[in-house]
């Protein structure tokens, strides 16, 4: 069974620098865009068919899909856009399914701009969003394909809305700001989807995290250094290992070490809040208490 992570995003998010920045620590990426090309390319069965339905002039001098004509064509018309998608999305299906098949990495990135719209997020392991703004995805596509803003509007008004791809998403980057400046986020998933990727090839089951999306500097600080704790005393205890089940604990403790890891370090930082907090509130021996078991 292939791990399947879906990355999605608007108009503009930057789906393809991701997706790259995937490729790049070889991971297997499956674009459906760009599938959907193949499919038309000149001397395709697909091809044919779109110039007998919508005419010849949908096929240029070089034998190309007028792409520009077409969706200018459909975009107004739910009709022929139906039929459009009832000729493409079988072929498109077809052929991401063989890419997968021959899929080498432990996990596939399978990049779909509709995933929402065409709830293909349900075919996917877990899902991945590329979330923007609406002016910045307004900004960047107005710039990158010299279009109005009203062309931009009228897109991303087709398209689902920000909130029903985040409540899709089991991970986000938020690509607001500078290209550059989502390397990070980039860098610390592979972890964490290859270890969601081990827990199913061991159990035939999904791994379900919880994200903390804001917490108090000081309550951070404490339970991440008493998550390291109860981690390395994990890792122990599963050694050496014997079955699947240990194997899967142990690669799960490994993968999240790393990740507490890269906080920084957090022993210094959580000692000298500790003091900073005594400070301010004498009463308060944080050395007399006892912290919370982690779990």
């Amino acid at each position: 069974m292939r791990y399947i992570v879906a990355l999605t995003g608007g108009i503009g998010s930057g789906k393809s620098t991701v997706a790259n920045a995937f490729a790049d620590l070889g991971i297997n990426v499956i674009d459906a865009d760009i599938i959907a090309r193949q499919v038309v390319e000149p001397g395709a069965p697909a091809l044919h068919a779109i110039a007998d339905h919508f005419g010849a002039n949908m096929i240029a001098a070089d034998g190309t899909l007028q792409r520009r004509a077409l969706r200018e064509r459909i975009f107004a018309n739910p009709e022929e856009k139906n039929w459009l998608n009832a000729l493409l999305h079988p072929l498109i299906q077809q052929e991401t399914q063989h890419q997968i098949q021959r899929a080498t990495s432990p996990y596939v990135l399978w990049v779909v701009p509709l995933l929402v719209e065409n709830s293909l997020y349900k075919k996917a392991n877990r899902v991945l969003v590329v979330d923007v703004s609406p002016e910045t995805q307004l900004k960047r596509t107005m710039q990158r394909d010299d279009v109005t803003r009203e062309h931009v509007e009228q897109i991303l008004a087709a398209q689902a809305t920000r909130e029903a791809r985040l409540a899709v998403a089991d991970d986000v980057i938020d690509n607001n700001g500078a290209p550059d400046a989502i390397a990070s986020d980039v860098a610390r998933l592979p972890r964490t989807l290859f270890a969601a990727c081990v827990a199913v090839c061991l159990t035939g089951k999904t791994v379900m995290q919880t994200q903390v999306l804001f917490e108090h500097p000081l309550n951070e600080k404490m339970r991440t250094w008493l998550r390291i704790e109860f981690l390395i005393q994990q890792l122990t205890v599963n050694l050496p290992i014997v079955d699947h089940a240990g194997a899967l604990h142990f690669f799960r403790n490994v993968s999240e070490l790393l990740d507490v890891f890269e906080r920084g370090e957090v022993r210094t930082e959580l000692l000298k809040e500790l003091d900073r907090q005594q400070r301010k509130t004498p009463d308060l021996d944080w050395r007399a208490r006892r912290g919370p078991e982690p779990y």
